[in-house]
């Protein structure tokens, strides 16, 4: 089977125009056959702290588990971890989904805690060759910068932000840096991390051509 999560929007006035309320888990039981015909069920996400979105973030599969780095959304963008096995996710039932706190993995959610303070909503999670796991995110709302954090294990404890790259774009007024993102899966040299740019004036954004287009990098 194959497992698709959404983020559910809802238009605003205010601020970015929209808002997240809440998330979609929708398993394919037949991911092979055309999309036409494909046979889905939505799934029940497990409760959450209060304030997660289950829908957006990072996503690892590591060590017979699966586990989402979920933010508080709309809010501080903390971010909280809950794991499920994989013959679990593959049966197409997330209900026993453990959450990480102070005193390990637990099924209730009122028990965990931030594995990271003040984080994004896109951002990725990956092991990396020397065998720890890199969190790669932005840092600021506007012109930020690329950063990446390394941890032990998937829960942490994650390290402080380090500077990966800076855009250039970043130095523009009015643009937006967000969505940095590994791609381990990119073979030869370099990790290779994108992030992507947007405009606060959307005529600005129609006419730049530099901008809403993914950015790809490889930081030294």
């Amino acid at each position: 089977g194959l497992l698709l999560s959404f983020l559910v929007l809802k238009k605003t006035n205010t601020g970015l125009m929209f808002e997240a309320k809440g998330g979609i888990a929708r398993w394919v039981k037949n991911p092979d056959a055309d999309l036409p015909n494909w046979n889905t069920e939505d799934l029940n996400w497990p409760a959450a702290p209060a304030g997660v979105t289950l829908g957006i973030g990072a996503i690892l599969k590591e060590n017979g588990f699966v586990h989402y780095y979920a933010p508080v959304e709309p809010g501080n963008h903390n971010i909280y971890v809950v794991r499920w096995k994989e013959t679990d996710i593959v049966a197409g039932d997330l209900s026993k989904g453990e959450w990480f706190g102070s005193d390990g993995w637990s099924t209730d959610a009122g028990k965990s805690e931030p594995v990271v303070e003040g984080l994004q909503t896109e951002f990725s999670v990956d092991r990396t060759s020397d065998g720890d796991f890199l969190m790669v995110s932005t840092r600021g709302f506007g012109g930020a910068d690329v950063v990446g954090r390394r941890a032990p294990k998937p829960e942490g404890p994650w390290s402080d932000a380090e500077l990966l790259f800076h855009p250039p774009e970043s130095d523009r007024p009015g643009v937006l840096i967000y969505s940095a993102k590994a791609h381990p899966e990119i073979k030869g040299g370099q990790l290779a991390i994108t992030y992507c740019s947007n405009h606060v004036d959307f005529n600005t954004l129609l006419d730049d051509l530099t901008l809403y287009f993914p950015h790809f990098l490889r930081p030294q």
